[in-house]
């Protein structure tokens, strides 16, 4: 079963626009927020997967997007 990772709002605050980073099997089984860990809990975005096997994604820390990377279960950001 193939995986995926994708942005959503589902879980977050209404009205703060975060988003976070989810993986999920390519039915949607199997939903796991990977994207709430490290330094910043409030918003991960635009995720990419590289065969590198790590996330590379974006995160607002105070008012920068800054560019991070962390491997497919969210850990080692």
């Amino acid at each position: 079963m193939r995986r995926y990772t994708n942005d959503s709002p589902k879980d977050t605050p209404y009205g703060t626009d975060f988003y976070n980073l989810w993986k999920m099997a390519s039915d949607g089984s199997g939903q796991v927020n990977i994207g709430n860990k490290g330094p910043d809990t409030l918003s991960s975005r635009q995720p990419n997967c590289p065969i590198t096997n790590q996330i590379i994604h974006i995160r607002l820390i105070g008012t920068n997007e800054e560019v991070f990377t962390m491997n497919p279960n969210g850990q080692n950001v």
